[in-house]
């Protein structure tokens, strides 16, 4: 169980109207810092929170989904604080990105809140309510001038009608030592809806039927030796057929003498008789501490779709030694590798998502970069019926890498209607990027009916 914390102060949530008939399956109490989901069913939340941060130590942002504080499960994820010397207050622009994904089965009526907190009581209580004030204002700001929201957050809801199963798992606390360079992580089970479905077996999910699977995992490490300029790679792995493929492959940077917390996410389909199971690996002489569910910094999150009621695409980015030089904005464009149903959606030459059929588009796009920028952000442009004018709907951000290569994501869910349009962009704030690594970028996405 985790211990009882203070729970830090609450940030305020502000519900965007997009005319769509999800939207009754959520309401906004007067008080604005929760959304409640309106009927039971399984809930995915993920949150961006990019701002500077005046403190030394780390920061955490915990989710909760439903039920009071002292009866709810919080996920505490620790984002170190930016690596030496990039938090750089430019303008009041933010300049480095944390995100939180939360995933559970609630009730109807049940709460969502978020809420800032400092682990280890270095930074005074006045500038976590000054942090959350700078949120709220920038984010009024930001809606209003239909610029990049800086901060954004999107919950996915499903049905139980849908036949979706979610199971919860913890990592195993484990610590690695010089001279191993890849280890396969072991998962413990905390929910699942369904186990027939979904299990954990000798620490792997089993899958019994096959389907789409929308998948998280977050954990908190603390990095020494030669990974903390090399930095870490996580590998989402499927065992078929006594074969091990790649579902996905993405890095994440090390940071020196802090706290970090990994945050993967992805889409693929699965088959019946599977194994899902992740692998880490670092280069040599790096010593690499998995924190567990004690210290509430683990979780994966792996939600289960029926073919009938999604469907998947995954690209690789098309275009990484392009973007090279890189000092304004750009428009990614990606290959496509992988998609089940094409008369959903298709991903056309210039990168531009193109939707035949109204549902929500759950999506993740990541990055591995080295920039020069007081940050770069990776935005994501909606256009419609509804919104004929392109506008963003999610963003992320990244602080000044210092030469050194980092991971970057932006992940949500957005209602869409046949014959809208979504794309991506990259931009640089005050400098440039120097490189792409192509086998780190891509993105991958799960289509759902309204």
């Amino acid at each position: 169980m985790l211990r009882e914390v203070s729970s830090g102060p609450a940030v305020q949530l502000r519900m965007l109207p997009s005319n769509h008939i999800n939207d009754s399956s959520f309401s906004e109490p007067l008080e604005k810092t929760m959304v409640q989901t309106g009927e039971s069913g399984f809930v995915w939340a993920d949150y961006t929170y990019p701002l500077p941060y005046p403190c030394k130590g780390h920061m955490e942002l915990s989710l909760q989904l439903g039920g009071t504080y002292f009866q709810s499960s919080w996920l505490h994820v620790g984002r170190a604080v930016p690596r030496e010397g990039s938090t750089r207050r430019v303008s009041g622009e933010a300049q480095e990105g944390a995100s939180i994904t939360a995933a559970g089965r609630v009730g109807a009526g049940a709460p969502i809140s978020l809420r800032l907190r400092d682990r280890h009581g270095l930074c005074p209580p006045v500038m976590l309510r000054r942090q959350a004030m700078y949120l709220r204002g920038r984010n009024d700001r930001e809606m209003t001038s239909f610029e990049a929201p800086l901060t954004s957050s999107s919950v996915l809801w499903l049905a139980h009608a849908t036949g979706a199963v979610l199971l919860t798992a913890r990592a195993k606390e484990l610590v690695q030592r010089t001279g191993k360079t890849e280890w396969r992580l072991e998962f413990k089970l905390s929910t699942v809806s369904d186990s027939y479905i979904l299990k954990v077996v000798y620490g792997d999910v089993a899958v019994s039927v096959g389907g789409n699977v929308k998948l998280s995992f977050t954990q908190a490490v603390y990095l020494r030796g030669s990974c903390l300029n090399a930095g870490i790679s996580v590998s989402l792995m499927i065992r078929r057929d006594k074969q091990d493929l790649v579902a996905d492959k993405q890095f994440v940077g090390g940071i020196r003498g802090e706290y970090m917390s990994i945050q993967v996410q992805s889409h693929f389909p699965i088959q019946s008789s599977d194994r899902i199971f992740v692998v880490v690996q670092a280069a040599k002489r790096c010593d690499v501490h998995f924190y567990n569910a004690m210290h509430g910094l683990s979780a994966l999150n792996v939600l289960w779709i029926p073919n009938k009621h999604s469907s998947v695409l995954k690209a690789r980015l098309e275009h990484a030694r392009a973007l090279a030089g890189l000092a304004q904005s750009t428009r990614l464009r990606f290959e496509e590798e992988l998609n089940t149903r094409p008369r959903d959606v298709t991903l056309l030459p210039d990168g531009v998502l193109s939707f035949h059929t109204a549902g929500r588009v759950s999506m993740e796009c990541h990055l591995r970069m080295l920039h020069s920028c007081d940050y770069a952000a990776i935005t994501v442009f909606y256009r419609g019926l509804a919104i004929r004018d392109t506008q963003p709907v999610l963003r992320q951000v990244q602080g000044n890498t210092l030469s050194r290569w980092a991971g970057m994501t932006v992940a949500g869910t957005v209602p869409v209607e046949a014959g809208s349009k979504i794309h991506f962009e990259l931009s640089c704030k005050r400098g440039r990027v120097n490189g792409v690594d192509r086998e780190f970028a891509g993105l991958s996405l799960v289509w759902l009916p309204p």
